[in-house]
């Protein structure tokens, strides 16, 4: 997967790692013609990265892993480790659309007019987590209702 560019100058690579008979951590990565050895997984990880590095003239945090496949004991592992990644990568990814989505509800219903108190419960939040989540942002139109701020200066404003 040479040359499949993530960023500016961020290199896949295809490797494999392979526990040899003597306990050994063999890591391989046929594009880059790069092979280490290492006394554990994460070793042999660091020493692939560095070798394709070298190999391929890329800086060593350029290179990521697009596929490992992973064998020992007689146990190929790579189906249920790629699944497993990618699975992982999904659910990092729903769980950043539900917090922004979650932002804009909290946003979105605090700009309507409903208060701190009303909005928590309707996602499950503290209306402390929702004070959190608004921040700094205010809506443009009006003041926050509920707040006892804005309940004082509209009080102030009516009766001037």
């Amino acid at each position: 997967m040479k040359g499949d560019k993530k960023g500016s100058h961020m290199e896949n690579y295809d490797i494999r790692l392979i526990r040899d008979e003597t306990g050994i951590w063999v890591g391989r990565c046929e594009e880059a013609h790069a092979t280490t050895r290492a006394l554990t997984i994460r070793g042999a990880l660091t020493g692939i990265r560095e070798a394709i590095s070298l190999a391929d003239d890329v800086e060593e945090e350029d290179v990521r892993f697009h596929q490992v496949g992973i064998e020992f004991q007689g146990f190929d592992g790579s189906a249920l480790l790629s699944e497993t990644l990618a699975v992982r990568e999904e659910l990092a990814a729903l769980e950043q659309r539900s917090r922004d989505l979650t932002r804009r509800v909290v946003r979105e219903f605090s700009a309507a007019g409903a208060t701190r108190r009303d909005v928590g419960p309707l996602l499950g939040l503290s209306g402390q987590r929702v004070d959190q989540l608004l921040g700094s942002w205010r809506p443009m139109s009006r003041p926050l209702l509920g707040s006892r701020p804005a309940i004082q200066r509209a009080a102030a404003m009516s009766s001037t």
